[in-house]
């Protein structure tokens, strides 16, 4: 079946309004130097709106816009002038697409498919929950006795579950390739007030229940002292708060994991040269 350009714009359109478009697939692009290879397109809900999601790949990667309805139906007649291919799926069709060079060449089939939920920013599993009391947390002013995250505190939570899930990903790797066991000595540079250190000693004896050693090193003398007050308030054991500066720090022998937020050029410029050093993370925020 042979359409013009404006019918399968108003498939878009219909079907989005309709709120029964699922996805659809632009690829081989027009012009063969195109920096772009491939959109992907599906809808999303943000604060009860309707937001098209564009998902370009280039080089490999790819990258995301959430763009309102009249901007991606724009979007969407520029990508039919760039793509030669086209698959659009809506509840029930599937519409399979070649663009010729005056028209578009257009087959319809039958699916089973059905739009899901549309929550763009659905309720994550976060390895520490909110809800659920933990002691560093509480003494950190991150949540109230009762486990609620306080609201101007929700970043910094989120902050320290991504990096959980960071660690807990690195040390299954180590473990798959047998570099550790079930202890791990960890070194922290640069842990300022140490969230993520209290976060890393509480996943490691209360969610891994690994053996460990963590140590966390800053140039700061009262945050320091400050953190091993804490650690002794709250019975962290294995979890030691040094001052002093990267460069001079002599404690690296079998450590397994070195975690530097803030400063990770000093500590490359620390680790690069020890052989005894098995695995090396630097973590940016």
């Amino acid at each position: 079946m042979k359409v013009n350009k404006e019918y399968i714009e108003n498939i878009f359109k219909d079907s989005i309004e309709k709120n029964i478009f699922i996805k659809a697939i632009a690829s081989s692009p027009v012009d063969k130097k195109s920096e772009y290879t491939k959109v992907n397109l599906k809808p999303v809900r943000i604060k009860d709106e309707i937001f098209i999601q564009f998902e370009e790949f280039k080089d490999k990667k790819a990258y995301h816009e959430n763009i309102c309805f009249a901007s991606a139906m724009v979007k969407i007649s520029d990508i039919l002038e760039r793509f030669k291919q086209l698959l659009i799926s809506v509840n029930g069709a599937d519409y399979q697409i070649l663009k010729g060079k005056q028209d578009f060449n257009l087959k319809k089939s039958e699916n089973t498919k059905v739009l899901k939920d549309l929550d763009h920013n659905k309720k994550k599993n976060y390895l520490i929950e909110d809800g659920t009391p933990v002691p560093f947390l509480i003494k950190l002013g991150v949540m109230g006795e009762d486990g609620k995250v306080f609201k101007n505190s929700y970043d910094k939570f989120r902050q320290i579950n991504k990096y959980l899930e960071f660690i807990d990903d690195t040390i299954r790797e180590l473990q798959n390739k047998k570099l550790i066991g079930d202890h791990i000595k960890f070194v922290d540079f640069g842990c300022g007030k140490s969230y993520l250190t209290f976060a890393l000693h509480y996943y490691l004896k209360d969610i891994k229940n690994f053996t460990f050693e963590i140590i966390g090193l800053d140039l700061k003398k009262d945050v320091m002292k400050k953190c091993n007050d804490i650690a002794k308030e709250l019975k962290c054991e294995n979890l030691e708060f040094l001052t002093g500066n990267i460069k001079d720090f002599d404690k690296l022998q079998n450590v397994d994991i070195i975690f530097s937020l803030h400063a990770c050029n000093n500590a490359m410029y620390c680790t690069q040269n020890l052989r005894q050093l098995r695995w090396r993370v630097q973590f940016l925020w």
